[in-house]
């Protein structure tokens, strides 16, 4: 008995004894009859086709875990295979003019289909049934069927559009599918400033070509700008992808100022300025009122000032320190609506003078990184730091003797304030006053050599 015969005679044993289930071998011939009560599938693809098995039943016809099921009400279906590759397409052609209610049932989610050569979207004449992972194909009185199981990447975009009433923000979320013909929504998320905010969870749902009106979401009590964006989780045949939408941002009512920035000055043994910028957005009302809360030595934090109007400048001076006390501070803006979020953390150590003040933007000057290090190895003198020292041992060199005791005595006075941290001599100041030691030095060089 040869290979098709044995094919042959399988099938009609099949259509005879519908109740029967038979597994068939991979090989399928020209002629081959695969059969249950309500259908005849006959092989008419040349030389033959292969499949990883085939198993027939009363109810269906499987060609390995995917069937294939023709049912009407006038009979059995006769229908022939003229084209097949498994889990990718088949063409069924169907060989009796005497039906017009043909529907096929088919195990999965078909991607695309043609009846008669024309091809249907999703919704006209096939659905999916999410609870069976079936689709249902209306063939009708047509008799040419090609199914395809095989998709590009889905190609989607999704708008999230939205509107607020009463604090609420309502938002409205579009998917529009571009390729392939369907796609398969698993999940959708709202984001809310950046951050995951709720998700709807999809039973198998289904996005089709165009546009396709998602859930809506909920967020109460917006009372300020606030940013909201939609993503999906789609799939199809090759897998699946997440989409994300644009951003839109919704918000009502009034608004407190945004966080100000904190720096932190040392100027002296006893004394710490803190300075603070503006935060981005002043918020619906301008700022009035400050507070500052602070540790000292890596205390307990207090509030230093609770509640007060605003300083000129935005300054404030922590005083009446020891030195080497540590004081580390975070500041708040006020108005109208409330308070701002606390700013940064800004810290200092009293009791070692900075000759150059700390930058507010990154130190890129290398002489003025040499004096700052120069300036922190030497700490303070008797009242006064490195450099003015240096300046006053210059002046000591000086000639006549008048003129380096003037030198000495001012100079040591000028570091006496300065160092206690009363008046902080401007640099140039400084650097005047170290150029004329330099003269002077080199005017007595010169008499020296007359």
């Amino acid at each position: 008995m040869n290979q098709r015969f044995f094919f042959l005679l399988i099938g009609i044993v099949v259509v005879s004894f519908g109740i029967t289930q038979n597994a068939y071998a991979v090989t399928v011939y020209p002629g081959t009859v695969i059969g249950n009560s309500h259908q005849n599938l006959t092989a008419n693809v040349s030389p033959y086709f292969n499949v990883t098995s085939i198993t027939a039943n009363s109810t269906h016809i499987f060609f390995n875990d995917r069937y294939f099921d023709f049912s009407s009400i006038h009979g059995l279906v006769p229908a022939n295979i003229t084209a097949f590759s498994e889990n990718n397409n088949i063409r069924l052609h169907i060989t009796s003019l005497g039906f017009a209610d043909i529907t096929l049932k088919v195990k999965g989610k078909v991607s695309s289909v043609q009846l008669n050569f024309l091809t249907f979207v999703y919704g006209d004449h096939w659905l999916y049934d999410g609870g069976t992972n079936e689709t249902t194909i209306n063939v009708n009185s047509r008799q040419d069927v090609y199914l395809s199981f095989t998709s590009t990447p889905t190609s989607a975009t999704v708008t999230t559009v939205g509107s607020i009433a009463s604090q609420t923000v309502h938002i409205q979320s579009i998917a529009t599918l571009s390729s392939p013909a369907w796609a398969t929504i698993w999940n959708q998320q709202l984001y809310v400033n950046g951050s995951l905010y709720s998700t709807i969870n999809y039973p198998p749902s289904v996005i089709v070509l165009g546009s396709n009106t998602l859930g809506l979401q909920s967020v109460p009590g917006v009372l300020y700008t606030t940013s909201f964006q939609t993503r999906i989780l789609v799939g199809s045949n090759t897998g699946n992808i997440t989409i994300t939408g644009n951003i839109i941002n919704f918000g009502s009512g009034p608004r407190v100022p945004d966080p100000p920035t904190l720096n932190a000055i040392t100027e002296g043994p006893t004394t710490i300025r803190f300075i603070t910028i503006p935060g981005t957005s002043p918020g619906t009302s301008p700022v009035k009122d400050y507070s500052l809360q602070c540790k000292l030595n890596n205390g307990l934090p207090i509030f230093i000032v609770t509640n007060s109007t605003l300083p000129p400048g935005r300054l404030f001076s922590y005083t009446g320190l020891s030195p080497g006390d540590s004081v580390a501070c975070k500041w708040r803006d006020g108005s109208s609506v409330g308070w701002s979020g606390f700013s940064n953390e800004a810290n200092a150590k009293a009791g070692t003078l900075s000759i150059v003040q700390v930058l507010r933007i990154p130190d890129s000057n290398p002489l003025s990184k040499v004096i700052k290090w120069i300036d922190s190895m030497g700490g303070v003198y008797f009242g006064f730091s490195v450099i003015p020292l240096a300046v006053m041992l210059i002046g000591m060199l000086a000639t006549p003797k008048t003129t380096g005791i003037f030198a000495l005595g001012t100079l040591f006075i000028m570091g006496m304030i300065q160092g206690a941290g009363f008046y902080v001599y401007p640099n140039w100041f400084w650097g005047i006053m170290l150029l004329l030691g330099i003269i002077i030095v080199l005017g007595r060089a010169n008499e020296k050599e007359r």
